[in-house]
């Protein structure tokens, strides 16, 4: 596996490094969640400003931490002020985090015994898959499409890690909605669910 395939598997917690919206926001109100997807939208406090943020996870499974699509208002001043000053910029700074929590989640899932990708050999590969993540000092982005716009001009950067069965899809999007920014934040193990969380991304209602 290439540095590239394993490091942007720390994204699944990428959307808790960055401030909230503040207090009082719904966000879920934003996004259209259809009931056919077995997704739920939940606002979720952050600690460190008293903000919310907006979950997207699968109602139930075991795979659900793995499966998870975040919104969440940018603040203009602080780390996230370059996303006023040059979006594509922003897009990529988001996937250069170090995850180390995430690698130890990896771990927990290779020795869970209910794991339902019990295969020795695809146990190995979480476990390998794991340990590379804690040796990696940046990330790289060569998986990774240069930022595009969506129809409804979201900056998007696309990643996708891996092959079948251990393949991790990957997107950051920037929202632009008057002066106000919002992130985007979609990664899933399942070609299925992203696009669910695709369909759902770009039903974002502006305020």
């Amino acid at each position: 596996m290439s540095p590239a395939l394993l490091a942007l598997f720390v994204l699944v917690m990428s959307s808790s490094l960055a401030a909230a919206q503040p207090t009082g926001e719904r966000l879920c109100s934003r996004l259209f969640v259809p009931e056919g997807y077995d997704l739920s939208c939940e606002d979720v406090a952050v600690a460190e400003d008293g903000g919310r943020r907006a979950e997207v996870r699968p109602i139930d499974g075991r795979f659900a931490d793995f499966s998870r699509l975040t919104l969440r208002m940018l603040r203009p001043e602080g780390v996230d002020a370059q996303a006023w000053e040059d979006g594509d910029a922003w897009l990529e700074a988001q996937m250069r985090i170090d995850m180390r929590i995430y690698a130890d989640s990896l771990r927990a899932l290779a020795r869970d015994p209910d794991n339902p990708l019990s295969a020795d050999g695809m146990r190995q590969a979480i476990k390998a898959l794991a340990s590379a993540l804690e040796k990696l000092g940046g990330l790289a982005l060569a998986a990774c499409d240069r930022p595009t716009r969506t129809g409804g001009g979201q900056r998007v950067l696309r990643c996708r890690f891996g092959t079948r069965p251990l393949a991790l899809h990957v997107q950051v999007r920037l929202v632009e909605d008057g002066e106000q920014r919002y992130a985007i934040n979609i990664r899933t193990l399942s070609a299925r669910r992203l696009r669910h969380f695709e369909a759902i991304a770009n039903s974002f209602v502006p305020g």
